[in-house]
């Protein structure tokens, strides 16, 4: 941010670490002034989360807040490019640049040029090991296979992305390919029955062309052409500015020709295509258990309250619906589904448990209408 300890006027503590003697001396020794610990922790976590919700949310709109997320540990790309002296037996140099330095914000892409005549790896490794107790290496991503048109070194653009995750991956490999276009000449055809209307015209036309010539004088050529007009010769003057733009000449254009390369992918550490497949699959299978669990169990309490519900009614307000026998039935059946709900229906599926309530609907839909 560019300030220094002079600009910091107060300095705010939030979290668990507040209450650990340690970080807060090392906080006092470091600003030369005690931290204070009087916001409401979790108040200002949740008013955060909120406030970064509405941001994230197409549906509010708030006060435009400027966050900036940054990223703890320098990324760097590393790969292996051909030597100088390459033609004489000499091995490979191995090349590294820090692509994402330390505390750069995220999301963030980059875009790294490459000049290769084939398939080549990056590597995707950690800058500096010594600041986390993990391997250097990340990933490594193999761009190709990939040919050129002319079968020279080719350009390709790598782009590699840290999401708003902190995870660094190879976006996409495009090659691309300078190619010249020969553009088609286009021929204006020149209007010769009209020019020879003007030549052969009758004396009354003179004016006319005249008035026409004194357009076209403009150029600091036009006294000698209007001379020419007068003894009879045929006008010189619109004749050379037709055939400039009879024919039009252009240099060919060049092209660029953009084509997607294949990347593949290696993650250290991380499981391989085939395992995450078959987790996410199991994940489904599992998720599709817990629906149907809540749907039976909804489908179970329906039922209950069905019971519940309808022996208060016949009780209350639909005893005079319903004659003395009906009812009397009709609760004998309620008591029964009750029973039965506590004892061998505890653990029946939800169809069963649909079925049962549509039973009971039966004789209770009728008195429901009459009411």
């Amino acid at each position: 941010a560019g300030l220094t300890i002079e600009n910091i006027h107060a300095v705010e503590v939030v979290g668990s670490s507040s209450r650990v003697p340690a970080i807060m001396r090392i906080l006092t020794e470091f600003f030369g002034k005690e931290p204070r610990r009087t916001m409401n922790a979790s108040e200002c976590v949740a008013k955060g989360c909120a406030l970064q919700c509405a941001i994230l949310s197409p549906t509010f709109k708030v006060r435009e807040f400027q966050v900036n997320e940054s990223f703890p540990f320098p990324i760097a790309l590393s790969w292996k490019g051909p030597a100088p002296d390459a033609q004489n037996g000499a091995l490979e140099n191995h090349q590294s640049t820090v692509v994402f330095p330390k505390g750069n914000p995220i999301p963030s892409v980059k875009a790294l040029t490459f000049y290769r005549s084939g398939t080549f790896t990056i590597d995707v490794q950690y800058a500096d090991v010594s600041e986390l107790q993990a391997p250097a290496k990340i990933s490594t991503y193999t761009i190709g296979p990939f040919q050129s048109a002319k079968g020279e070194r080719a350009k390709l653009k790598v782009k590699v992305r840290l999401n708003l995750h902190g995870i660094v991956s190879v976006d996409s490999a495009t090659l691309l390919e300078e190619e010249e276009v020969e553009v088609p000449v286009v021929k204006e055809a020149v209007k010769e029955p009209a020019e020879m209307e003007t030549d052969e015209a009758s004396g009354d036309a003179a004016p006319s062309t005249t008035s026409e010539s004194d357009v076209n004088m403009q150029d600091a050529k036009g006294a000698g052409d209007a001379s020419g007009a007068e003894n009879g010769v045929p006008e010189s003057g619109d004749k050379p500015v037709k055939m400039e733009t009879d024919a039009k000449v252009e240099a060919p254009k060049k092209k660029v020709k953009k084509t997607s390369v294949p990347v593949t992918e290696i993650v250290y550490g991380a499981m391989a295509a085939a395992d995450v497949q078959k987790a996410v699959e199991k994940e489904f299978e599992m998720a599709l258990q817990d629906r149907v669990m809540e749907e039976t169990k909804d489908k179970k309490n329906a039922v209950e309250a069905y019971v519940y519900d309808m022996r208060n009614k016949l009780s209350d307000k639909y005893q005079e619906f319903v004659i003395d026998t009906e009812r009397e039935q009709f609760m004998a059946k309620l008591q029964e589904v009750e029973d039965w709900l506590y004892e061998d229906g505890e653990d029946e599926t939800k169809g069963v448990y649909i079925a049962k309530l549509e039973e009971l609907k039966k004789q209770g839909d009728p008195i429901e209408q009459r009411y």
